[in-house]
């Protein structure tokens, strides 16, 4: 991994100096924490450190940010908020997202020690008490259950990357503030949610309807539980279906996406594709803008080449970044991804609170 990223000043982070032998990268001071997004995920960091006190946003955008931020990257996520409170409501509302690892003490030896245990994966600070709910992202999404949008991956031969593909997606999405998950539903025999958790030994797991849980992705491997699944409140539900799949089943669904690679045998597979079924399913494929085209593994230089061969279809072809871990978002597929769902930043709206609010356990002070 690469290290650690400090999102804050270097004076700021001053306690990491002699803290860790890990490289450290400062951002500099961020004052809107929408733009600390792609920062965070923009390479394999181990561990990365927020300085909470140079945000000026409502403390529920901050909260809900960084909760979109954590979906996206296995990287350990730590905040320093040196001299405030446990009880602020920044913390609250980090601390109900699931955080733990804070740095609050004013003195600098206290501090380093809870630095020190935060960097070893130790909590800080526990759950917290509290009245006043704290809003979640869900409350404002822009879907709601019912309105699931589905996604269907199809690959035109087989270990072209549709798992890659529908992994990334569904962290795109959730990186997005939405809630998406992943659905195994190909026919070649090989489960990859099962042998996911057995690989990896994994705890996070409801036998009953195949869900398995991994890096904040909830996989399911039996889609006769699909009712059961929708009804969770997924708003997007990811379809890997592989490269052996009913292309009548794959156009059914809302968003469909085939991924395909320059290769001659690539290539080849994709033209067989196309002849599958009747030529109204390759008219309906190739010419009516309906279905999207991820190629993967293609040199720039031939990138121009592969869109015009895929001549009407080359306003909705893409091509994916080199992308070595699926459960880590790779951000260079960010427009990839962008541009085939459209799916919208969920952020809670602000309530244009002042620096102020941050130190306060009640409301804030109102600008």
């Amino acid at each position: 991994m690469a290290g650690i990223l400090f999102v804050g000043s270097e004076m700021a982070g001053h306690l990491l100096s002699d803290m860790t032998e890990l490289p450290v990268t400062y951002t500099g001071t961020i004052q809107d924490v929408e733009k600390c997004r792609d920062l965070v995920i923009a390479d394999n960091y181990k561990t990365v450190i927020f300085d909470l006190k140079q945000f000026r946003d409502d403390f529920h955008v901050i909260a809900s940010e960084i909760k979109k931020m954590s979906m996206a990257t296995q990287a350990q996520f730590v905040f320093f908020f040196i001299g405030g409170s446990k009880k602020t409501n920044i913390v609250v509302a980090l601390v109900e997202e699931g955080f733990h690892c804070f740095v609050l003490n004013s003195l600098n030896g206290p501090a380093k020690d809870e630095l020190q245990l935060c960097l070893a994966g130790y909590a800080t600070v526990e759950d917290i008490a509290h009245e006043e709910p704290i809003e979640t992202i869900a409350e404002h999404s822009d879907n709601s259950v019912g309105k699931q949008i589905v996604i269907a991956i199809g690959g035109c031969c087989d270990r072209i990357g549709t798992t890659t593909q529908a992994l990334q997606l569904v962290k795109y999405l959730q990186f997005m503030g939405h809630r998406a998950c992943y659905i195994q539903y190909n026919h070649s025999g090989y489960d990859f949610v099962g042998r996911t958790k057995d690989i990896l030994q994994l705890e996070d797991v409801d036998n009953d309807i195949g869900r398995v849980t991994f890096a904040n992705v909830d996989m399911y491997a039996a889609p006769e539980h699909i009712a059961e699944i929708k009804a969770m409140g997924y708003e997007y539900l990811v379809y890997d279906f592989g490269h052996d799949f009913s292309v009548t089943e794959w156009l059914e669904k809302d968003i469909r996406i085939l991924v395909c690679g320059s290769s001659p045998y690539e290539l080849d597979s994709y033209s067989d594709f196309v002849r599958r079924g009747s030529q109204s399913y390759a008219s309906n494929i190739i010419y009516n803008n309906n279905v999207h085209y991820i190629f993967s593994f293609v040199p720039e230089a031939d990138m121009d080449d592969i869109k015009e061969l895929m001549e009407a279809a080359g306003d909705h072809t893409y091509f994916s970044a080199y992308t070595p871990d699926a459960f880590t978002l790779n951000a260079a597929n960010n427009p990839v991804y962008a541009a085939i769902t459209e799916a919208k930043n969920v952020t809670i709206p602000q309530k244009k609170r002042g620096f102020l609010g941050l130190f306060s356990g009640g409301k804030g002070v109102n600008k």
